[in-house]
């Protein structure tokens, strides 16, 4: 019969080499890539106006942000996708903002400013995009825009 001290060295090395595996890292829960996704593209959606006049690219409703995802590493990951109004893909749409953000190793915490770029435009915004004005009148055009000069002054009328 062999006695239990006599295998203490073999269980002491299986732990060694097993434990290492086992411990939990940032990014080995296996949730920190979904959270991540989720996250960036939750922010995404608040930076530029909420659902009502924003959708992301279909690609960061895939797992873990599908193509979107340009980048997993120990710093984070990182996505760039577009978006643009409410049904922009399904219309074939040109989208209007591209947004590039990077979020951390769990998937828990923006990492940086997120980066929002106007299609089109050359500079980046953190701001969100404001459509143009239409006149009250009911024209779909704009108004084109008149120089601001004084107006004169009205005498009033009173009793």
């Amino acid at each position: 019969m062999v006695s239990p001290l006599h295998r203490l060295p073999r269980l002491l090395l299986l732990a060694a080499l097993v434990v290492p595996q086992l411990a939990p890292s940032a990014r080995a829960d296996g949730m920190s890539e979904q959270r991540a996704a989720n996250l960036a593209r939750n922010v995404a959606v608040r930076l530029n106006g909420g659902l009502g006049k924003y959708r992301p690219a279909d690609c960061m409703f895939s797992q873990g942000g599908g193509a979107c995802r340009i980048r997993a590493d120990a710093r984070g990951y990182t996505f760039r996708f577009n978006g643009g109004s409410p049904g922009w893909q399904q219309l074939n749409l040109a989208p209007t903002v591209q947004t590039e953000i990077t979020i951390d190793p769990t998937g828990r915490q923006v990492v940086g400013e997120p980066k929002n770029t106007l299609l089109g435009a050359t500079r980046p915004t953190g701001s969100v995009q404001t459509p143009p004005v239409k006149p009250a009148d009911g024209r779909s055009e704009p108004l084109s825009p008149k120089p601001l000069s004084p107006k004169p002054a009205t005498p009033s009328a009173r009793p």
